[in-house]
C-alpha cells in the first residue's frame, strides 16, 4: 500500500484506528496518515478535501480512505448515504464500487466498540445504548491506550452475536486493506 489516509473524529477513534490498522492490519505510518478532524462536520469538510486528492491519484492503486465516523443518529447506513450526498452536493460522484474508500461508522459511537470488545461479560452490547456514562466506558477511558489494544486483540475473533456496525465495518475494512 502506498498510503491509506485516516480522517477521524477524536481521541477514541484515534486510538483504536492505530491499534487496529498496526497489530490487525499491519499498517503503520508512513503508509498511513492519520488526520484528526475533531467532530463530524469535520470528518465531512475533510473527506471534500480528500476524495479529488485520492482520485486524482488513482493510476496508484494502492492509495487508500478510511474515513471514521460515529453514527449518532443517522444510523451506519444513514451515515454513508450523507457522505455520499455531501460528495454529490459538491459536485464529486458518491463512492463508486471497487474504490479503496471505506466508511467505518461505529453505532451509536465508539465507545460501544470499547465496551463490546474488552468487557466480554456486556456482549453483545446494545448500539442504541449512550455509553458515555457508563462504569465499564470510564473505566477504559482512564486508560485509552490498553484499552485500544484489548480491543485490537480481540478485533480479530469475530462473535457469533457481535453488533452490526462491527460486521459492517470489517467489510469496509476490507475495502481498503484487502484482509479479512
Amino acid at each position: 500500500m502506498s498510503e491509506l489516509a485516516v480522517l477521524f473524529e477524536d481521541n477514541e477513534h484515534e486510538s483504536l484506528l492505530r491499534q487496529l490498522l498496526r497489530r490487525v492490519y499491519g499498517l503503520t505510518p508512513p503508509k498511513v496518515r492519520y488526520r484528526r478532524c475533531v467532530d463530524c462536520v469535520g470528518v465531512e469538510r475533510a473527506l471534500l478535501e480528500e476524495i479529488p486528492f485520492l482520485r486524482s491519484k488513482n493510476f496508484q492503486t494502492s492509495r487508500g480512505l478510511l474515513v471514521v465516523i460515529d453514527a449518532d443518529d443517522f444510523g451506519v447506513d444513514g451515515r454513508k448515504h450523507r457522505l455520499d450526498r455531501i460528495l454529490s452536493e459538491q459536485g464529486f460522484a458518491g463512492r463508486q464500487n471497487g474504490e479503496r474508500v471505506a466508511y467505518v461508522v461505529p453505532r451509536l459511537e465508539a465507545e460501544n466498540w470499547y465496551v463490546h470488545f474488552c468487557c466480554p461479560s456486556r456482549r453483545p452490547v446494545s448500539e442504541e445504548q449512550d455509553f458515555k456514562r457508563d462504569p465499564d466506558w470510564r473505566r477504559l477511558a482512564a486508560d485509552l491506550g490498553a484499552a485500544a489494544r484489548e480491543l485490537a486483540r480481540a478485533w480479530p475473533q469475530v462473535l457469533e452475536h457481535e453488533p452490526p456496525s462491527v460486521r459492517d465495518a470489517r467489510g469496509e475494512l476490507r475495502r481498503v486493506t484487502g484482509k479479512h
